[in-house]
């Protein structure tokens, strides 16, 4: 049939027709939490552990004891490698992720561990301004959105830059004005 034909046709010269490609949210599943003699451990001082900036410290002086021991007031535990692990390995993947899953709080803190390994990563800004618009935090969108044209204008893909300008004149002046100067910098600057 006709039909045939041309699809013959389009196969033999070097290309096929492909049926659209529906675009799906990755899913993954989160670990099974498995309790451990350790988990029950650390249950039982939770209350005595107190976080600082560097590592858990026990607080002693929850502790009662019927008379002295000669114990040292306070013994400092290194934070966990699992604590340490999300802030050393942020991803955008794991970023949008608690995005989808409405975790804001989780998606910010996400998207900001990243940006400080990678600043110069426009989608990680532009969606780091979408959680901040989506809260009506018209400042922080603008900065983070600013922060993305500008990256985006370092890479050339003006169109987008552009566009973000726009909305960015909109929420906030002074940012807007942060991408006009770029934009001046980039016409003086001969580009090779």
């Amino acid at each position: 049939s006709e039909t045939e034909q041309t699809s013959n046709e389009s196969e033999s010269a070097g290309y096929a027709l492909l049926p659209a490609i529906k675009e799906e949210k990755p899913v993954e599943e989160s670990p099974a939490l498995v309790e451990s003699p350790v988990d029950d451990a650390v249950k039982d001082v939770a209350n005595d552990v107190v976080m600082d900036d560097e590592a858990a410290v026990i607080n002693n002086s929850s502790v009662e004891s019927a008379e002295p021991t000669p114990v040292a007031p306070v013994a400092v535990i290194p934070l966990a490698p699992k604590v340490q692990d999300i802030t050393n390995t942020a991803s955008i993947g794991q970023a949008r992720q608690a995005f989808w899953a409405r975790d804001l709080v989780k998606a910010e803190y996400m998207y900001r561990e990243f940006l400080k390994r990678e600043p110069t990563a426009a989608d990680a800004w532009g969606e780091l301004g979408n959680i901040y618009y989506g809260q009506a935090k018209w400042q922080q969108a603008a900065e983070a959105y600013a922060e993305a044209a500008i990256q985006l204008l370092e890479q050339g893909q003006y169109s987008q830059a552009m566009f973000l300008h726009y909305v960015v004149r909109g929420l906030d002046p002074v940012q807007s004005a942060r991408i006009d100067a770029k934009l001046r910098a980039m016409q003086t600057t001969p580009q090779g």
